[in-house]
């Protein structure tokens, strides 16, 4: 069909997928070119995914591309598998520890893993690597014909200094060396500009040497020829596509006379009347702990390793009672080293060491840890800088003590959280769930649960577990009460994580799953939208951009309900979770005002938040006093206004609705006569 009228499409009608007009744009423009060289720049949740494949399967098609490689960040490399798979049924192989192990053992210890197949998947990560990175250098040649590089998050290759001759980060070498060697390229990001012009043409020359040139600013013609840019708003306004309305949910937690209450302030709808629910009479033992950590954490030492341990002592609290236990018994096991020199017999071991049966060169090529090792890490980390910190003195010893047994006595109890959480499982899904299980005379009408989903979000596997044992006990007596939890957590397996997704975008008259407890493993490259419009942060991530990418999970194209719900808790009378409150007010305006800034924002945040949340981490500041938080975050805000103003003239020039509405017009009849053209229908495909 194409060989006789070029501008006819193709992979539409060929792909597993929804068409959306919007989505046929890039395709669209990439035919045009000589070299599909081709940057797609639209917000997230639009579906650069599946416009990457249109592009890539139409080529294919035409015999244009036969070569082809995604390089992503690690977390993503699997949904681009599922994806490329389900929907264009192209099987691209992830590059890594396991298939170097699988070729060698298949072919010899000698072969070239990237001369084994045509269509491969590798992280930003192992990409760097020599042993990765030198073999499909040797592959390419010079240029590989026919051959197409698809990068993701391509921001990452972008120069970080604002200079002209600004020294290029480690990802920036290794793409300024493999991508001239594709005939085709596609580069893939939300966020492709950070204020600074030479950076933003460098990265287009990666793209395109041919049109920019590092140093050189970039005209609106040349960027127009290689960029397609459209934000959801772009395409509301128009009425090509409606999105669903977030609504971040502020609960605060508050203790009156001994008991803890809760209301929600919902950011989308300000004026809307808090809800409050009673969560019956409670301990504050979180507050009593925030408390004595403060004043312990003012006895430990002002160094480097004296900080760590009172960041993660402080993280983990912030978290779950259960996650800082643990981390507590480390530290103090450590903190008197030079008096206890032999490890507990319970101890975790830190150093994980290669398998007789994997060759110690493949031994550290995985991308995908579990999340006990990472908690491992961390604890032997902890461990260390206790023991460098050397013996506390008494003072702070009895505080330690004090402090481990308090938290030995709390960690297994429910925290105001949770049972706020049980009560909302009770309001909203099924109404015997309690503490403890059903009541014996509750009705069966009670037990049975609605056709409603909710996914909890937390950041360390302890809490993970605290929260599914408090969990489980609460639904037992319900119907198939034993069958309404899953759990997702870094280091499933493939088929695992195929399941859980399956389970979780079932109906949920097909499937009797309700609750996803999840640590951050599942905060990107999986789907969980299907059937699911409510979430809950039951911890705040010091990484503003986790945040967002959580709330990512729900919020996102074919979402079927029109209002999605990220839910976080804050206590009223803890002054860390004001500093927490403040940053997800202020993740919340990066998303919706600051646009393609919205990356560097956030990294500056994190990075301001790496020395924790005390007055040593913000010298000149007496305390956590209120607002604090808020100044630092428009201070950072202020830092960036002149760089916005680049960001508009260089990158949003491309988002002009008239052009816009243009184009969806245009590629909308493109669609149609390739329709009539083709004589592509679905009731022939099945009858086919």
């Amino acid at each position: 069909m194409t060989a006789t009228d070029g501008r006819l499409l193709q992979a539409p009608f060929r792909a597993g997928i929804k068409i959306k007009t919007h989505q046929l744009v890039p395709l669209e423009r990439a035919l045009e070119l000589p070299r599909a060289n081709l940057f797609i720049a639209d917000d997230v949740g639009l579906g650069k995914t599946i416009e990457a494949g249109l592009i890539l399967e139409e080529l294919r098609l035409r015999q244009r591309v036969n070569l082809v490689l995604v390089a992503c960040p690690a977390a993503i490399c699997r949904q681009w598998q599922d994806e490329l798979w389900k929907r264009f049924g192209l099987w691209f192989e992830i590059m890594g520890r396991e298939l170097i192990a699988r070729r060698r053992q298949e072919r010899g210890y000698g072969v070239n893993p990237w001369s084994t197949h045509d269509r491969f998947i590798v992280s930003h990560s192992l990409l760097r690597r020599p042993e990765i990175r030198d073999p499909l250098l040797h592959h390419l040649g010079e240029r590989a014909g026919k051959s197409l590089l698809i990068l993701d998050e391509a921001h990452v290759a972008a120069p970080a200094g604002a200079g002209r001759y600004a020294v290029d980060s480690q990802i920036t070498t290794v793409l300024r060396d493999v991508a001239p060697r594709f005939e085709n390229r596609l580069f893939l990001s939300a966020t492709p500009h950070n204020g600074h012009s030479n950076s933003f043409s460098a990265l287009l020359e990666i793209l395109d040497p041919q049109r920019f040139l590092r140093g050189v600013p970039v005209t609106a013609k040349q960027r127009d020829q290689v960029m397609i840019r459209r934000l959801k708003s772009d395409l509301e306004e128009i009425g090509c596509e409606t999105f669903p309305r977030r609504h971040v949910v502020r609960l605060e937690l508050r203790s009156e006379a001994g008991a803890w209450s809760a209301a929600a302030f919902d950011s989308a709808s300000p004026e809307a009347p808090p809800e409050d629910s009673s969560l019956g009479a409670a301990e504050p033992f979180e507050i009593d702990l925030a408390e004595r950590l403060l004043a312990y954490s003012a006895l430990l030492p002002a160094g480097r390793r004296g900080r760590l341990v009172r960041v993660r002592l402080q993280q983990r609290l912030l978290s779950s009672v259960a996650a800082f236990y643990r981390t507590l018994a480390v530290h103090a096991r450590h903190a008197a080293a030079d008096e206890t020199k032999e490890r507990e017999a319970d101890e975790p071991e830190v150093l994980a060491q290669p398998s007789l049966y994997e060759p110690e060169d493949l031994a550290d090529l995985s991308d995908d840890p579990d999340d006990e090792d990472l908690a491992v890490r961390e604890d032997a980390a902890v461990a260390e800088a206790s023991r460098s910190a050397g013996s506390p003195a008494a003072e702070s010893r009895t505080a330690l003590d004090e402090l481990l047994r308090r938290a030995a006595l709390a960690r297994d109890l429910p925290d105001a959280k949770a049972r706020y959480l049980v009560a909302w499982i009770a309001r909203n899904l099924c109404p015997a769930v309690r503490l403890g299980g059903a009541a014996d005379d509750a009705p069966r009408e009670a037990r049975r649960w609605a056709d409603r989903r909710v996914i909890v979000f937390t950041e360390f596997v302890d809490t993970l577990r605290h929260l599914e044992r408090l969990l489980r006990a609460a639904l037992e007596g319900t119907d198939r009460g034993e069958e309404r939890i899953l759990l997702f957590r870094g280091g499933l397996d493939d088929a695992r994580r195929d399941e859980i997704q399956r389970a979780w975008n079932a109906p949920p008259g097909e499937n009797p799953v309700r609750i996803l407890l999840a640590t951050d493993a599942a905060r990107e490259g999986v789907n969980l939208q299907g059937a699911c419009h409510d979430l809950f942060h039951y911890d705040v991530p010091w990484n503003p951009a986790r945040l967002e990418q959580r709330n990512g999970r729900i919020d996102r194209t074919l979402q079927p309900e029109t209002d999605v719900y990220c839910r976080y808790f804050v206590y009223r009378e803890r002054p860390e979770d004001r500093v927490l409150d403040a940053l997800v007010k202020k993740v919340e305006v990066i998303r919706r005002e600051v646009g393609s800034l919205g990356t560097v924002l956030l990294d500056r945040i994190e990075k301001a938040l790496e020395n924790g949340l005390d007055e040593s981490a913000f010298p000149g500041r007496a305390g956590l006093q209120p607002g604090f938080f808020e100044a630092l975050a428009e201070g950072t805000e202020g830092k960036a206004f002149a760089s916005r103003a680049t960001v508009a003239a260089e990158l949003e020039g491309a988002r002009e609705r008239k052009n816009l509405e243009r184009q969806i017009d245009r590629v909308g009849k493109l669609l149609d006569r390739s329709r009539a053209e083709s004589g592509f229908a679905p009731d022939l495909l099945r009858r086919a």
